[in-house]
C-alpha cells in the first residue's frame, strides 16, 4: 500500500487509511538551486480527533536540488497516516512524500 502527497508550499496532506505491518517514507524536493524542506509524517487511530496525531518521523532536506530524505519505521499499527509540510523554500521548490506500508 502506498500513499503520495505533493506540496508546493507549507500545507497538510489529507489523512489516508493505512494497511500493513511496516512503514517507510521518502521525501523528494525539486526546484532550481538551493532548496530546503521539512515534512512531518504523522499517524492516528482516530483521524476525526485533531489532537490524536502522533509524529512517526520528521524528514528534512537542504542543499542543491534535487534532494531526498528517507524515514524507516517499525510496525504501523495505525488507522490513518498523513504528512505535513512545515517549511519549503527555494525557487520553484516542490516536495513529494511517498509513504509505503506492507
Amino acid at each position: 500500500m502506498s500513499r503520495t502527497w505533493e506540496f508546493s508550499g507549507a500545507a497538510s496532506g489529507g489523512a489516508q487509511p493505512v494497511q500493513g505491518q511496516y512503514w517507510s517514507a521518502q521525501l523528494k524536493v525539486t526546484g532550481t538551486g538551493a532548496v530546503t524542506a521539512t515534512v512531518i509524517v504523522e499517524a492516528t487511530n482516530t483521524p476525526g480527533d485533531s489532537d490524536s496525531w502522533q509524529t512517526l518521523d520528521t524528514l528534512t532536506v537542504s542543499g542543491t536540488a534535487p534532494q531526498r530524505d528517507f524515514g524507516v519505521g517499525g510496525p504501523v499499527g495505525w488507522a490513518s497516516v498523513r504528512s505535513r509540510c512545515t517549511g519549503l523554500t527555494g525557487t520553484g521548490a516542490a516536495a513529494v512524500v511517498v509513504f509505503n506500508a506492507q
